[in-house]
C-alpha cells in the first residue's frame, strides 16, 4: 500500500497565535513598566529640585547615580556644591543585561556629576580605586564604611537567634543576615550545610521576596536539609549584632556576579564582627582583606560549597581566637571612626565654598 501521507509541517505562529500573543503581551509589558519607572523617576526628580532649591543648600548629599541629576540641578547657578556619595559601584551593578540606553544615560551621568562634585565618597577601597582611575579624579574617594557605632561586644548569653529559631545550645549555629535573595549565596550555603554534621543549623535573619524564599525551602528539601534550616524574620537594624550574639560562626557570602558585587564590603560582615561571631567569608578583595587583617576568620572560594563547608569546619573546631579576634576588631570598627572622615571632608567643601565667596 501507499505510504501515508507526511505530516504538514507545524505552523510558524502568527501574529494570533497563543505565542505570538503572549510575546506581544510580555513586549507591552515591559515596554510600559520602563515608561513608568522613568516618569517616576522624573517625577522624583522634579519635586527634589523644587523643594530643595527653596532650601539654599550649602551642600547637597547625593546618594548613589540616580540621586546626581536632582543634585546638580539644585546647585546649577548657585554658590552650592555636591557631594557625591557612591553606596555601590553604580555603572557595573546587578542590574538587567538587555538593556543599553539606561546604562549609556548613567555613564553620561556619573562622569559629569563626579567632575563636578566637591568631594566623592565610597564604601570600599576598590570602588575608590574604581572611581579614580575611571574619572580621572585628582583625589581619592573618601572611604566611609557602612559599620555599626561603637558599643561593647555582647556576650552569648545575651544573643537571640537561638531563641527565634527555637534552638538548644546543644546546637551548633551558622548566621546569616541581610536580604534573602539571590546573589547572595544562599543557594551554596544550604548546599554547604548539607555537608557538615547534622548538628550543624542554618539560622537566616533577614526578609526576602516570598517566590525566592519558597525556592530556597525547595532547595533546603531536596538537600535534606530543611530542618536544619531557619528563617527567623528580620530586627532593626541596631539590635542585628546582640541579637546574633549566640551564633558560632557567620556566613558573609556575596557572590562576584557583577564588579560591584566582587567590590562589595557589606553591612552583614561589620554587623557580624560587632556580634563577636567568627567569620567565614567570600574570597572578595575587600571582604577578604578584613577578614586577614583582623584575623576574625577564613576566607573560603566563592564558587564551591565545598569549600565553604570546610572553612564553617575550620571555625567551628576552634572558634575561641576567632571571638576573641572579632571583640579586638569591634573597637576598631566603628562608625565613629567612619564618620570622622566624612567630617573632614565636609570641612574641606564648606571652607572652599566659604572661600570662594
Amino acid at each position: 500500500p501507499p505510504a501515508p501521507p507526511a505530516a504538514p509541517p507545524p505552523a510558524e505562529p502568527s501574529p494570533t497565535t497563543p505565542a505570538a500573543s503572549s510575546t506581544a503581551r510580555a513586549v507591552a509589558v515591559d515596554l510600559w513598566m520602563r515608561l513608568y519607572q522613568t516618569v517616576r523617576l522624573g517625577h522624583w526628580w522634579y519635586g527634589a529640585v523644587r523643594t530643595a532649591r527653596g532650601l539654599e543648600p550649602d551642600v547637597v548629599h547625593a546618594n548613589d547615580a540616580n540621586t546626581l541629576v536632582p543634585a546638580l540641578l539644585t546647585t546649577m547657578g548657585t554658590p552650592g556644591q555636591v557631594v557625591y556619595d557612591s553606596h555601590e559601584l553604580w555603572r557595573r551593578r546587578n542590574t538587567r543585561q538587555d538593556r543599553w540606553l539606561a546604562p549609556a544615560v548613567d555613564a553620561l551621568v556619573e562622569t559629569v556629576g563626579t567632575r563636578l562634585a566637591a568631594g566623592v565618597i565610597t564604601v570600599s577601597p576598590s570602588i575608590a580605586t574604581w572611581l579614580q582611575d575611571h574619572y580621572h579624579l585628582a583625589q581619592t574617594p573618601t572611604l566611609v564604611r557602612n559599620i555599626p557605632t561603637a558599643r561593647p561586644t555582647p556576650a552569648p548569653a545575651e544573643g537571640r537567634l537561638r531563641e527565634l529559631a527555637g534552638l538548644g545550645p546543644e546546637a551548633r549555629v551558622v548566621s546569616y543576615t541581610g536580604s534573602i535573595t539571590t546573589g547572595r549565596g544562599l543557594e551554596e550555603t544550604v548546599d554547604a550545610l548539607a555537608l557538615l554534621d547534622d548538628d550543624v543549623h542554618l539560622v537566616l535573619l533577614g526578609y526576602g521576596a516570598p517566590q525566592y524564599v519558597d525556592r530556597l525551602l525547595r532547595r533546603a528539601r531536596t538537600e535534606g536539609v530543611a530542618d536544619r534550616m531557619h528563617l527567623v524574620g528580620s530586627v532593626p537594624s541596631a539590635q542585628v549584632p546582640q541579637t546574633l550574639a549566640d551564633a558560632d560562626v557567620a556566613v558573609v557570602y556575596v557572590r562576584p556576579i557583577c564588579l560591584s558585587y566582587l567590590y562589595s564590603l557589606p553591612n552583614k560582615l561589620f554587623e557580624s564582627i560587632h556580634a563577636g561571631l567568627p567569620i567565614v567569608a567570600a574570597d572578595l578583595p575587600d571582604t577578604a582583606e578584613v577578614v586577614r587583617r583582623h584575623g576574625v576568620g577564613e576566607v573560603f572560594d566563592a564558587r564551591t560549597p565545598a569549600d565553604l563547608a570546610a572553612a564553617i569546619r575550620t571555625v567551628l573546631a576552634d572558634p575561641g581566637h576567632y571571638r576573641q579576634a572579632a571583640v579586638a576588631a569591634a573597637r576598631d570598627l566603628t562608625w565613629e571612626r567612619e564618620a570622622a572622615r566624612m567630617v573632614a571632608l565636609y570641612d574641606r567643601v564648606l571652607t572652599g565654598r566659604a572661600a570662594a565667596r
